[in-house]
């Protein structure tokens, strides 16, 4: 029911730095972002301040006669659950030494989480004499102070879980235990003073057990494996890397591993090629499944050869040795799967020798397929993606049969004999539907699996689906070739609309996403089949859920842009687009070709005497969205000749490392240095009734962290410059952007947002540290700089907070209001 009113005052900013109390309560803002504080008052009491201040007056006494009335009873429950929480903070970052068992995320749970719930757990057993508000306790806790930081949803559950062990009615009781074997208790009531609590926790077992966090006793084979994993990878990381004894030196043998790797790991597939010999078909999966996984292991054998090429070109000195390969050698040195390979590889946990050998074998299996044709008996397990390969093999089997695809599930059986057996057995075996033990599964030739004997009568009703199919097509495929070809072109159409929005940033797509030719050719081959298939009509909504939600739509991650692809869509696959006179955008310049442009040269003929330059409107964006586009023109043309500029002097002017050196050093002067996060926590604790503190903290990290990359970054650049260090690719990138007054990317990755040039943003941020050192070290200003905070938000919301702990009304009830 409380609004805060903002009005513009007259005169300037100093006038009201400088003004006496008579002022405060005004609740004001002026015009140029400055925001009131108005001292002591608050903004929204438009002339009832005094009351609302006595108000709170009388609140703030009767809040002190509780605490001073209730402090000594209430010791026991404050003792119980303050070392409750001491333990719960030990057991959620205890957990963390679990691995995945503990926690699905591994979070960084520290001091000031504890810290915050200790007090809130003071100040709530003060401000409550009555009862123990257990649940609000456990909210503040759980889901605000340690939960802030999860992100899983199983684990912010887990979290709450474990929390309710602590914050109980039964944990307020004697005789209460922490864990099911009773060994963990809270402590004995004569546990007063600091040394009994510190010899009481002496007193419990040093080595806790799995059952105290809540885990099973096997729970420790997984704590174990990452503590030996942990030892033994810092014994290789300290073992020498020079030969002793006339042994091969760590290059040598990096270059006759990395050589042997390259020759024995097969080249690229020619997916163009296996696209043509596998087209896609509605009735075989399995081509389409094939296609997929060859896309996958060409990315993943393009990564080893590239890697391969230059650590070896590294090795010889004839590239700079960078921290990618620098790990790729230190991996193949310790027999491990480099990081970088296992980013594009299927899930794997084989040392380097036997994950070699493991994809070759895979590659074998894809290639003896590509060469003869779908094998007799697949080996699951070489699959990249095994769950494509399985539904494949499913939607075959629906398709064939016409049976929901969700009814169709696998029944496996062992087999006797070999594989061998059943890669050289008749077609006697075919349709079993079985899968034996060794994880080969057999596609018994051209049988399906799961017919369970009756393949012969599915086999013949097949037969005769196909017979009625061929009529159809031969019936009415040329009576349909007008529709066909409207489609068509409004298909090809369609594949130009979303590949050319790309152009105009987020006003196309809020994603830039890869529309590529496959997209457009799996659509076409549908739109084809699905004619022939249905004679009768057109299934319009059929094509355009094909096209637009699994074609292009499987790209597309954003829900808008999804909404934005199937409305586009909705232009082209549509009744209106069958009929004469219609046209593909407002102003009617862009129609489907005429009945009469049946040929390939009459269609191009058709193309070019549509207009060359494409207006918004064709898009079915604004006029005015050709800014975006123009403007993001212009800036990848100058980056292209900032970027292709000379980084030499000329005419005696400064070279390019002496203004580096100049400019990183007039900025690391300038800039301050980072806060002292523990004096600002001392001097401005936290207070239930003055969030500004909190909001001071959590501004001053975070410009900490800002300050600390300047420095950090800075100093490095400089030490490179001087040739003391390695100029690495990320140096390099801050290089070239001071040298070009860009902010660096590495500085954004921690800044608050912002477009300027280098220059305006080092004084945008020294003066944004001032403003945070005046409040550290003179309190709150009575004029707040608004855009002058990392994170806005935080503030207005530490506002509206205070105000609404002062009079106890519900924040959600406020609103600001900006005259």
């Amino acid at each position: 029911n409380i609004n805060f009113n903002f009005t513009c005052l007259k005169g300037t900013e100093e006038d009201y730095m400088n003004a006496s109390g008579d002022n405060k309560g005004n609740g004001n803002e002026n015009g140029n972002g400055k925001a009131n504080d108005g001292g002591s008052g608050d903004s929204g009491s438009n002339g009832n301040d005094s009351t609302a201040n006595n108000n709170n007056n009388s609140n703030n006494s009767n809040h002190s006669n509780h605490s001073n009335g209730s402090g000594n009873e209430r010791q026991g429950e404050f003792q119980k659950l303050l070392f409750g929480l001491c333990f719960f903070h030990a057991f959620v970052q205890e957990r963390l030494k679990f691995g995945p068992l503990g926690w699905n995320v591994p979070y960084q749970f520290s001091a000031p989480d504890f810290v915050i719930s200790a007090r809130q757990l003071a100040m709530f057993l003060n401000e409550f004499p009555d009862r123990v508000p257990l649940k609000a306790l456990a909210y503040l806790t759980g889901e605000c102070n340690y939960g802030g930081r999860v992100t899983d949803a199983h684990d912010r559950r887990t979290l709450m879980c474990i929390l309710d062990l602590f914050y109980c009615e039964a944990a307020l009781k004697d005789g209460y235990t922490y864990s099911p074997s009773g060994l963990y208790p809270p402590p004995p009531a004569a546990t007063s003073d600091h040394d009994s609590h510190v010899a009481y926790i002496r007193s419990l077992p040093i080595i806790a057990a799995p059952e105290v966090f809540g885990l099973h006793a096997n729970a420790d084979i997984t704590k174990d494996q990452q503590e030996t994993d942990a030892m033994l990878s810092s014994i290789l990381a300290t073992q020498s890397s020079s030969s002793a004894g006339g042994g091969a030196s760590r290059d040598s043998v990096l270059q006759d591993v990395s050589q042997d790797i390259q020759q024995r790991v097969p080249g690229e597939f020619d997916i163009e090629a296996v696209c043509y010999k596998y087209p896609v078909d509605y009735y075989e999966s399995m081509n389409t499944v094939l296609t997929q996984e060859l896309v996958r292991f060409n990315r993943l054998i393009h990564v080893i050869h590239d890697s391969l090429a230059n650590l070896q070109k590294a090795l010889k000195g004839l590239v700079l040795m960078s921290d990618e390969l620098e790990e790729l050698g230190n991996a193949m040195y310790d027999n491990r799967v480099p990081a970088t390979w296992m980013a594009k590889s299927y899930p794997a946990m084989k040392p380097l020798a036997s994950y070699v050998s493991d994809l070759i074998e895979r590659c074998k299996m894809m290639s003896h397929w590509v060469d003869n044709g779908p094998p007799r008996v697949f080996w699951i397990p070489g699959f990249y993606f095994t769950h494509a390969f399985l539904t494949g093999v499913k939607q075959n089997f629906a398709r064939k049969y016409k049976i929901p695809i969700d009814n169709i599930n696998f029944n496996f059986t062992c087999l006797k004999g070999t594989e061998e057996d059943y890669m050289n057995a008749s077609g006697d075996n075919k349709g079993n539907g079985n899968e034996n033990g060794n994880g080969k599964a057999n596609d018994g030739g051209s049988g399906d699996s799961g017919s369970n004997g009756n393949d012969s009568t599915a086999n013949n009703n097949n037969n005769s689906n196909n017979s009625n199919h061929s009529n159809h097509s031969n019936g009415s495929g040329n009576e349909r070739q007008g529709e066909f070809q409207k489609l068509l072109f409004g298909l090809c159409f369609f594949h130009a609309f979303v590949q050319e929005r790309l152009k105009f940033g987020p006003l196309g797509w809020n994603v830039p996403y890869q529309f590529s030719a496959p997209d457009f050719v799996i659509s076409a081959r549908q739109l084809a089949m699905f004619l022939n298939e249905f004679p009768d009509r057109v299934p319009l909504k059929a094509l355009a859920y094909l096209t637009g939600e699994c074609n292009y739509g499987g790209r597309v991650t954003d829900a808008h842009d999804r909404r934005t692809l199937m409305c586009i869509l909705d232009l082209f696959y549509c009744e209106a687009a069958l009929k004469d006179g219609y046209t593909y955008s407002p102003s009617g310049l862009y129609p489907p070709p005429p009945a009469a442009t049946s040929d390939h040269d009459s269609h191009v003929a058709y193309i070019r005497s549509l207009p060359i330059i494409a207006a918004p409107e064709v898009f079915g964006l604004h006029a005015n969205a050709d800014i975006t586009k123009d403007q993001q023109e212009t800036d990848a043309m100058l980056s292209s000749i900032l970027a292709t500029q000379s980084s030499s002097s000329a005419g005696g002017g400064a070279s390019r490392d002496s203004v580096l050196q100049d400019v990183s050093q007039d900025i690391q002067q300038r800039v301050p240095g980072e806060f002292d996060i523990e004096a600002v926590c001392y001097k401005y604790p936290v207070d239930y009734y003055e969030s500004m503190n909190t909001v001071l903290t959590q501004e001053l990290v975070r410009f900490n962290r800002l300050i600390h990359v300047i420095h950090d970054s800075l100093a490095n650049l400089q030490k490179a410059l001087k040739g003391l260090v390695l100029m690495s690719d990320e140096l390099e990138e801050l290089g070239n952007a001071m040298y070009d007054n860009r902010v660096p990317a590495t500085w954004m990755a921690k800044s608050y947002p912002a477009m300027k040039p280098l220059a305006s943003y080092v004084s945008d941020l020294i003066e944004r540290c001032k403003m945070m050192s005046h409040w550290v070290d003179n309190g709150p200003p009575r004029v707040f700089w608004i855009p002058g905070f990392y994170f806005t938000h935080a503030f207005l919301t530490g506002v509206k907070q205070n105000f609404a702990r002062k009079y106890k009304i519900p924040i959600d009830n406020i609103n600001f209001n900006f005259t």
